[in-house]
């Protein structure tokens, strides 16, 4: 919706100052079940604006075999980080390395990747298994 309104004149206005607060935990799994989602109505979006092509131009013909991937390793990576959090986070957070708590860099060096390079996957695998909702699917999900 905002993209339309600003296509017909609206203005955005930054207010540093705006502040909102959500208060919805999420864990990674959730996450991950979310941008699967936010991959399928991207699919959405790119039908309503072609002139967008948020994601479909990033594409470089590997989205199978991200998919192959997501599909095959997601679990063993959801159950490897959980074991590195469980495992590690009590024994780093009583390090400094270089001035740097052990535990902030081990998330920032190692885990984020992982974290960013999942989301991804994610996503790519939401967008490409969407299949627009049939009148019948909607009937029967009712």
């Amino acid at each position: 919706m905002g993209y339309r309104l600003t296509k017909k004149g609206m203005r955005l206005i930054y207010q540093q100052e705006a502040m909102a607060y959500h208060s919805h935990p999420m864990d990674l799994p959730s996450f991950l079940s979310r941008q699967e989602k936010v991959g399928a109505m991207t699919v959405v979006y790119e039908s309503k604006h072609p002139e967008v092509n948020t994601l479909a131009s990033q594409l470089n013909g590997n989205q199978n075999l991200i998919v192959q991937n997501y599909c095959s390793q997601k679990e063993m990576l959801l159950n490897t980080i959980s074991e590195l959090e469980q495992f590690c986070f009590p024994k780093l957070d009583r390090l400094t390395i270089n001035g740097t708590n052990g535990k902030d860099k081990f998330v920032k060096e190692i885990l984020e990747p992982i974290y960013a390079a999942l989301t991804h996957m994610a996503l790519i695998y939401g967008y490409t298994n969407y299949t627009k909702p049939t009148m019948s699917s909607m009937i029967a999900a009712s």
